[in-house]
């Protein structure tokens, strides 16, 4: 048997409307996983040389790893499901998945784990969304679906981010934002794509500017691209509405929105070509 004690988290989000019960936690993995963890045991910097280099492959693999959600007049940035899996593969030795927990008439329950093999520790996360509308109406059976995708994205997500260290994530993240940004020899064709895509969401250029705290998408720099392809991302993934993340906005002159990271750790086609 394994000699090591087992370090074990499980956590809740509670975001998505109060406490979650705990489902039963997912099987424990095989003890030749472990075994094998102990005869090739990983290499920190070799894991951050290749999560580096997958995360910034292209400039279209690095603006999925990030997420921007709007909460409290805010944008919360952060590392996205696609960085996680990233990671994981990139930190070897880790079994890791999600699952629904359980689905109720108003809410689902999703739970995600991420078990490091080769330090015997465990996280298991496990997210609630609401599958009605605000007047209490069942959602319908498409958006249901998407709306699992999403809470186990984030379940998912949120365990791998406990058990791969934060700290060696976060230069990776950084790394790949700057890769998204680009360069001025492509920002008049990647403004124009992003105009195109959010247009097809029936978000004008005005709510788009409005949201990084532009005067007009001329203004639009590298960086307020790659917090535009979060947001793309997030209404993609369920996260968000096209509506919250660009409110109409005021006659007052647009403030910059603060971007903060997230504490917490949010699936995936081409994405808009931005």
């Amino acid at each position: 048997m394994n000699d090591e004690p087992r370090q074990e988290i499980v956590e809740a989000d509670v975001a998505g409307g109060g406490a979650v019960e705990l489902a039963n936690p997912p099987p424990d993995p095989s003890w030749g996983g472990m075994q094998a963890a102990r005869v090739w045991p990983r290499s920190v910097k070799a894991f951050a040389a290749a999560a580096e280099a997958m995360a910034t492959l292209t400039q279209q693999t690095a603006a999925e790893c990030s997420y921007v959600v709007p909460r409290d007049g805010k944008q919360i940035v952060g590392p996205s499901v696609r960085l996680a899996e990233i990671c994981a593969s990139a930190w070897g030795n880790i079994d890791f998945g999600s699952r629904i927990g359980r689905e109720e008439d108003t809410y689902v329950i999703a739970q995600g784990y991420a078990y490091d093999l080769q330090t015997n520790t465990r996280c298991t996360f496990e997210v609630r969304r609401r599958i009605t509308t605000k007047e209490g109406r069942r959602y319908g059976e498409d958006l249901i679906e998407k709306t699992v995708n999403a809470a186990q994205s984030i379940a998912l997500r949120n365990a791998i981010f406990r058990v791969v260290p934060r700290a060696l994530v976060m230069p990776i993240f950084e790394k790949a934002r700057q890769v998204a940004a680009g360069d001025v020899k492509t920002l008049s064709a990647r403004r124009a794509a992003m105009v195109q895509h959010f247009g097809a969401l029936k978000v004008g250029p005005e709510r788009i500017a409005a949201a990084v705290g532009r005067p007009s998408v001329e203004d639009l720099d590298g960086y307020d691209l790659v917090t535009l392809r979060g947001l793309a991302n997030s209404i993609r993934d369920g996260l968000t509405t096209a509506d919250a993340a660009f409110p109409a906005p005021s006659p007052a002159a647009a403030k910059p929105a603060a971007a903060v990271t997230a504490p917490k750790v949010e699936g995936s086609d081409d994405g808009p070509g931005f």
